[in-house]
C-alpha cells in the first residue's frame, strides 16, 4: 500500500487496475488530476483521489502508481454529472486501518454518524463549539437508538476530549463492538448550545 496524503499527488501518472473499464482483468491509464475532495462515510471520511482515466459507471478495483502500489479504491458512489465515467477513488492512506482490522479479521465498532470539522468560520461567526459535528445519523444505529441527532457537536467520546472529527475517528477505531460508552454532545436549542450526554453500546460495523 502507497502513501495517498501527499498534495503533490497531482499530475502523478497511475494504471486502473481491476474492473475499471467493467471487465474484470482491463486495465487504464490516466494522471491523478485532484485529491482534495472529502466524502464522509459511516464513522470516518476518505479523501477523493480523481483521474482523468474514462472507465465505466461500474467501474472497480484500485490506482496504483509505476512503482505498483496502491494508491485508492475505486468507488462509483460518487461521481458529479458531467464527470460520471471518470474513475475516482478512496484514498488508501485514509482506508489503512479498517485494512487491517479486515486482515487481521477483527471487527470495526460502528456508532453510526456521518461527520465533519466545525470551522474556526463556525465556531467565530456562529457561535458553534469546537467538536466532530454530525451532519447525519444512520437509521437505526446505536447513536439514532441512543438520540443523537444531525446538527449535535459530539465534544467528548468516554473521557476523550474530541476537538474535531479526526479525534472522533481515532477513538471509534480503537474501539470494539459491544462496548459501552457515554457520549457528550452540545445541541442548539433556544438559541444557545446546551451539553447533554447519551449511554452508547456500539455495535459491529457490517
Amino acid at each position: 500500500l502507497g502513501n495517498s496524503a501527499s498534495a503533490q499527488l497531482v499530475g502523478s501518472p497511475v494504471i486502473a487496475i481491476g474492473s475499471p473499464l467493467g471487465m474484470y482483468g482491463s486495465e487504464a491509464y490516466g494522471l491523478i488530476t485532484s485529491t482534495t475532495k472529502n466524502e464522509q462515510l459511516i464513522d470516518t471520511n476518505a479523501h477523493l483521489i480523481t483521474t482523468d482515466i474514462y472507465g465505466s459507471k461500474s467501474a472497480s478495483g484500485v490506482i496504483i502508481n509505476y512503482s505498483g502500489q496502491v494508491l485508492g479504491l475505486i468507488t462509483d458512489s460518487y461521481s458529479a454529472d458531467d464527470t460520471a465515467n471518470i474513475i475516482t477513488t478512496y484514498a488508501i492512506s485514509d482506508m489503512k486501518e479498517t485494512i487491517e482490522k479486515l486482515a487481521n479479521g477483527q471487527d470495526k465498532a460502528y456508532l453510526g454518524i456521518y461527520g465533519t470539522d466545525v470551522t474556526s468560520e463556525a465556531m467565530t461567526e456562529l457561535n458553534i463549539p469546537e467538536g466532530a459535528y454530525v451532519t447525519k445519523t444512520d437509521i437505526s444505529s446505536p447513536a439514532m437508538n441512543a438520540g443523537i441527532q444531525s446538527g449535535d457537536v459530539i465534544t467528548k467520546f468516554g473521557t476523550t476530549e474530541i476537538k474535531d472529527f479526526d479525534d472522533y475517528k481515532e477513538v471509534i477505531s480503537k474501539s470494539q463492538p459491544e462496548d459501552e460508552t457515554v457520549i457528550t454532545v452540545k445541541r442548539y436549542a433556544k438559541g444557545e448550545y446546551t451539553e447533554m450526554t447519551f449511554d452508547v453500546t456500539l455495535g459491529k460495523l457490517k
